[in-house]
């Protein structure tokens, strides 16, 4: 592969201090990221906040070129949100789902995700129907050709890749089943979008969402939601202000009359936000888009790391892994039999390596359907080295019963 690993670390200052193995938790974000979040909130110190976002001009709004640019779509199709998790709520939320409704979702959602479309199907009395899938959890697609059959959902909600394990779902098979029966169709793309291609086009989803902080490598707090052009429209949010909505007031009249809420994505957007944080993240999608520009192999960089940490677990006694044989994503699960996660993850901190646990209520249809409580997992990305993983290896190996 032809990528500069050395040039990649050197513009993520903590890679030589720390070994991080927790990139679908929250990764490194590169200094180039931190540089601009900290330039802007000097310049709020310095000049008063509002002014500081008036000097700033455009670079508070480059995250919608870039979000636009990193997923294919036009820029009025992006909202800004101060997490994913605010995005797919606002999104879940204002479809306003009706009694009788049915709601389909796969295994691998994650918990916050899946809590949110459970409570609002619960509200309209909507059920929640959990689709067949295979041993890793992914969505059998012969399966949910049979499920459509009947009557058509009015949402398809799909996690794209696993918070968990390295399982992936085919977004773009289900994207075209769910077509043909006209059903609205949300992604969740927050452990794809960075080290995956993503194509909203080609997944022919109406919504997706996206988290900052994990594999795109911006600051917390950030996220964004796509909504498809001529459907933002027909949503009504359930929450809006300033930057949503126009007063209409009619001449001589006292108060305003009726609200013009803007026909694009922004229509789910609030007007407060962290500018330095959304200065962060257009940031960190331009140093994306200009990585892959330059060099395409970032996501083999990501599929080939995670493919050598699970091979070499599976050859350690008493290790089980939560991974497709083949890599299909930068995240692997594994659990050391007789050691808790907790405490495998206090050893691997002692030698400076951050690795992450998951517990049921993260994934719960896929922990219950695995009939465990807790895993771990590890994700290394584009600027891990191979040293690294081996640094882990010895770790595990000196905890593991065998």
């Amino acid at each position: 592969m032809n990528i500069e690993i050395s040039r990649l670390r050197n513009d993520t200052r903590a890679a030589a201090r720390v070994v991080h193995l927790n990139n679908c938790g929250a990764s490194l974000p590169p200094s180039i990221v931190v540089d601009a979040v900290v330039s802007h909130l000097k310049a709020e110190e310095d000049l008063g906040p509002y002014e500081a976002a008036s000097v700033a001009g455009e670079r508070t709004t480059a995250l919608y070129r870039a979000a636009a640019t990193s997923i294919g779509c036009k820029e009025s199709e992006i909202a800004f949100c101060d997490s994913a998790s605010r995005a797919w709520n606002v999104l879940v939320y204002s479809l306003r789902l009706k009694a009788g409704d049915r709601v389909l979702v796969s295994p691998l959602e994650f918990g916050s995700g899946l809590i949110a479309v459970q409570h609002a199907a619960e509200r309209a009395g909507a059920k929640v129907e959990v689709l067949p899938a295979d041993a890793e959890g992914s969505v059998i697609l012969q399966d949910l050709k049979k499920v459509l059959s009947g009557r058509p959902p009015a949402l398809v909600a799909i996690t794209h890749a696993a918070a968990h394990s390295g399982s992936v779902n085919p977004v773009r098979e289900i994207g075209e089943m769910v077509k043909t029966v006209g059903s609205f169709y949300l992604i969740d793309a927050c452990q794809s979008l960075g080290q995956m291609p993503i194509s909203v086009d080609s997944f022919r989803c109406d919504a997706l969402t996206a988290t900052g902080r994990k594999w795109l490598r911006g600051p917390r707090g950030t996220g964004f939601l796509y909504v498809r052009n001529g459907i933002s429209e027909l949503i009504d949010p359930v929450t809006s202000d300033l930057v949503t909505t126009d007063y209409l007031i009619e001449p001589d009249a006292e108060t305003c009359t009726r609200l013009k809420i803007r026909p694009d994505a922004r229509r789910f957007e609030l007007w407060e936000r962290s500018i330095a944080a959304a200065i962060g993240l257009g940031v960190a999608l331009e140093y994306l888009l200009e990585l892959t520009s330059i060099n395409h192999d970032i996501y083999d960089r990501i599929l080939e790391l995670a493919q050598y940490a699970a091979d070499q677990l599976r050859r350690v006694d008493g290790v089980s892994v939560w991974a497709p044989s083949r890599a299909q994503s930068g995240v692997v699960g594994f659990a050391v039999r007789g050691r808790a996660p907790a405490d495998v993850r206090a050893a691997c901190s002692r030698d400076g390596i951050n690795i992450s646990t998951m517990s049921a209520w993260d994934a719960p249809l896929d922990f219950s359907r695995r009939k465990t409580a807790m895993a771990c997992r590890i994700a290394p990305h584009y600027f891990n080295a191979h040293e690294e993983i081996d640094h882990f290896l010895r770790v595990i190996r000196n905890l593991a019963p065998g």
